[in-house]
């Protein structure tokens, strides 16, 4: 039988079943990741739609919640989630987790703050903070990548000695300096605008460009897709990977000289639920906790929706462990959204 014109059989010069299922597959991958693009930018625009909703709700239940002093309060506290979302963004893209991202700010927070109190040098202490959390940061990525232990188990540990440090060595006390020290960080402004705002959209835009127009960006979506495909096409999994779990304790420094510029302090409560927050805001955003998916501005609207979320329960004077219940809940329907989306691009 002969083939029609323009076709191939198996069995001809460089066609094999092998190479044809390989050529089928990667067709298949760019048709799906096609959809999954085109359904992430639905999602976008419906979780800004969400955001006008909710913030028209709790204009009209929320005491003083259109108060410019309210929503500037808002922005400031919102930039240290969003930097640590920011981070937290680029280690599930890879496929990865950071849970220790709070604890390493916190206990990074402690160092800087214990140097200004004894009247050391603000740049010092900058260094000091940042070299922390870079630490911590790169501990989770070598034993990520090198040891091979599950991120998750590797950051819940991490995430839980980092956080006992942080009390041992305060001794369980918050860490004051003078107030004339780290002014700028958290409390200062540049014209009408907050500086933890600017410095929160350098960072959201040097990831996005990092992501978007780099090698290493476009590596962290092969490796999230599929780790042992980008192994064999010559990615360095291994490298990147240390790097992206460096950025995110980058990520944690930077949010530990805001967190403790705003209170003139460091403290190891600075944990909090900062992580568990993260996470959901990622996650909201569009990331595929399997990864290979996601963006920086998906994120940082993830980050606006959880903080009005918050803020608005909080001047409706809702419980905080109600709050807690409503990040969980959030938290649900972002992974449902999830799911969803990719049962959508595979269909």
């Amino acid at each position: 039988m002969v083939p029609e014109a323009g076709t191939r059989e198996v069995g001809e010069v460089g066609e094999t079943p092998a190479t044809a299922t390989v050529t089928a597959d990667l067709a298949r991958g760019r048709r799906v990741a096609g959809r999954l693009r085109r359904l992430g930018a639905v999602q976008e625009i419906a979780l800004v739609v969400v955001l006008v909703a909710l913030g028209v709700f709790f204009a009209r239940l929320a005491p003083n919640f259109t108060d410019p002093a309210n929503i500037r309060t808002v922005l400031i506290y919102l930039s240290v989630l969003g930097i640590l979302a920011a981070g937290q963004t680029l280690v599930i893209i890879s496929g990865g987790f950071d849970l220790s991202d709070g604890a390493n700010l916190a206990l990074s927070s402690t160092i800087g703050a214990t140097i200004l109190a004894n009247g050391g040098d603000e740049f010092v202490a900058l260094l000091a903070t940042l070299g922390m959390a870079l630490g911590v940061g790169l501990v989770n990525g070598v034993l990520v990548a090198v040891a091979k232990i599950n991120p998750f188990i590797t950051t819940l540990a991490t995430y839980l000695i980092a956080n006992g440090a942080a009390y041992v060595y305060t001794n369980s006390q918050t860490v004051s300096f003078p107030l004339t020290e780290w002014v700028a960080y958290g409390r200062g402004t540049i014209g009408p605008i907050p500086v933890p705002v600017l410095i929160l959209l350098g960072v959201c835009a040097a990831f996005y460009l990092l992501l978007r127009y780099t090698t290493f960006g476009r590596a962290l979506y092969a490796i999230g897709g599929n780790a042992q495909a980008a192994r064999l096409a010559g990615i360095p999994v291994l490298r990147n990977t240390v790097i992206v779990y460096v950025l995110s304790g980058l990520a944690a420094g930077i949010g530990a000289v805001i967190q403790s510029s705003l209170g003139s302090a460091g403290s190891a409560s600075f944990t909090g639920t900062l992580n568990l927050q993260a996470i959901t805001a990622v996650i909201l955003g569009g990331a595929a906790l399997s990864g290979g998916e996601g963006g920086i501005w998906g994120t940082l609207i993830g980050v606006l929706i959880m903080q009005t979320i918050l803020n608005g329960l909080t001047l409706m004077n809702i419980s905080s462990f109600f709050q807690d219940i409503v990040t969980g809940v959030v938290l649900l329907l972002a992974v449902l959204l999830g799911v969803l989306r990719g049962y959508l691009a595979r269909a």
